[in-house]
């Protein structure tokens, strides 16, 4: 049965890989994991909490970018997103909660840094996970996967923070995840 989906942003198809048979669903294209290259040609995608459309500024799978190595060949590099959020108040003595929950993964690692994006060793990291396959087959047969990340407040700042997900397995187009949701909570309060 076909759907259409109207909450995030559907891609033009290229008409050379078009579905002949069922051409009129724009969601289901091969291809698909190709156009993130040409929405994102030099820079990955930057989501602004707050600013930021999930509708038309989210892709819809973390996967990795193509360039053309000098034999012409196509080669694929990891990708990293920022996603920026303001804090107001920070208690950096409490821990955070980070909820990550992924749609789908296929032989993908996510690693999580917050505020410096060079650190050699990430914040968290989910190791080698997946082998769903969603991604060439338009997110059908995902393993639903929910991590719950502790994150020292010590991380935070007040004003403007910045979350870099990288997705560090870039060899290949096919790997990546699929986000369900990404959601930061705040230290529980004593009072409840």
């Amino acid at each position: 049965m076909c759907k259409v989906y109207v909450d995030l942003i559907i891609l033009d198809m290229l008409l050379l890989l078009r579905n002949v048979i069922c051409w009129f669903f724009r969601y289901r294209q091969y291809g698909l994991w190709d156009r993130y290259t040409e929405i994102y040609p030099d820079v990955d995608l930057v989501f602004t909490i707050g600013l930021s459309n999930y509708q038309t500024d989210w892709f819809f799978a973390h996967l990795n970018r193509y360039f053309y190595n000098d034999d012409g060949n196509k080669t694929y590099a990891p990708t990293t997103w920022q996603v920026l959020f303001d804090l107001e108040d920070v208690d950096q003595s409490s821990n955070y909660t980070l909820q990550l929950a992924f749609a789908s993964a296929h032989e993908a690692e996510l690693q999580v840094r917050f505020n410096d994006p060079e650190i050699d060793a990430p914040h968290y990291s989910t190791g080698l996970i997946g082998k769903d396959n969603a991604i060439a087959r338009h997110g059908i047969r995902g393993i639903y996967r929910l991590y719950t990340i502790n994150v020292p407040g010590s991380l935070l700042g007040f004003g403007t923070n910045i979350m870099y997900l990288k997705q560090s397995r870039g060899d290949r187009p096919f790997r990546g995840l699929m986000y369900d949701y990404i959601r930061l909570e705040g230290p529980s309060d004593e009072s409840d």
